[in-house]
């Protein structure tokens, strides 16, 4: 090994050693010289697979030259903020990376996506992020259960039916069912394309009113035959009225 040889690899040594011992305190900016965050496009929709793009710009290894670096590129891949998969750039000789996270690894509803870039000890964090809408997500207003006194009248009153979803009603022994169900490209919360709501009729009988039955009373009135009662008759002896002409003690 020549000497100018063996001075560059001194310096390679020296610049490893200094990087990594600053890499515990020192900002992203300074852990790496010359490293940058990768760039390119993060490819993924609705039931695909997600493929990664990626060009870096990472320093030359002093010790091989062009087109090598010290440490691989690796990406960590989270899926509404939980950890996936690591994918890892382990060509050594390339400035770019197109790494495939299949599809039956991802979801088919709903869901944000990020991720992670590792150079050596050197973090990206959500060095790409972004979300996947397989459907547009609504919430159906709850229906009400109306169940008056007496047996078999217990039904449903339903909402007018909003953007993406209607309303069914049906029956299942006593259960009496409503459900939500979501229009083409409309989902309802976690994905679910139905929301179903049950109810019974409770049977419970009405309260029966009973009218008092009234007490009988004397209300005065005429008894004709001399009998007590009241009123005048003009007859004598009836109710006190005075004797008239013709009759038993008239005195004029």
């Amino acid at each position: 090994m020549n000497l100018l040889r063996a001075s560059a690899l001194a310096g390679a040594v020296m610049l490893v050693t200094a990087g990594a011992a600053v890499i515990a305190t020192a900002p992203s900016g300074e852990l790496a010289p010359g490293v940058d965050p990768p760039m390119g496009v993060v490819n993924v929709s609705c039931g695909t697979q997600m493929n990664l793009d990626l060009t870096y710009g990472t320093p030359d290894n002093p010790e091989d030259g062009f087109n090598s670096w010290l440490f691989d590129w690796s990406f960590d891949v989270y899926i509404d903020g939980e950890y996936l998969t690591t994918l890892d750039d382990e060509d050594g000789d390339l400035r770019g990376f197109h790494g495939v996270v299949a599809a039956d690894q991802l979801p088919d509803v709903n869901y944000t996506w990020s991720v992670d870039a590792h150079y050596g000890e050197e973090l990206f964090p959500g060095a790409f992020s972004g979300e996947v809408v397989c459907t547009v997500e609504v919430t159906p207003q709850e229906p009400t259960l109306t169940d008056p006194c007496g047996p078999d009248n217990a039904s449903w009153t339903l909402p007018e039916p909003g953007e993406g979803y209607t309303y069914e009603t049906s029956t299942d022994g006593d259960l009496l069912i409503v459900t939500a169900i979501a229009a083409d490209g409309y989902s309802f919360a976690d994905g679910a394309t139905t929301v179903t709501w049950t109810g019974t009729d409770s049977g419970v009988a009405c309260d029966v009113v009973v009218e008092p039955t009234p007490e009988p009373t004397d209300d005065g009135g005429t008894d004709v035959g001399g009998v007590d009662g009241g009123g005048g008759s003009g007859v004598a002896g009836v109710g006190g009225a005075d004797p008239v002409p013709g009759t038993a003690g008239y005195t004029g």
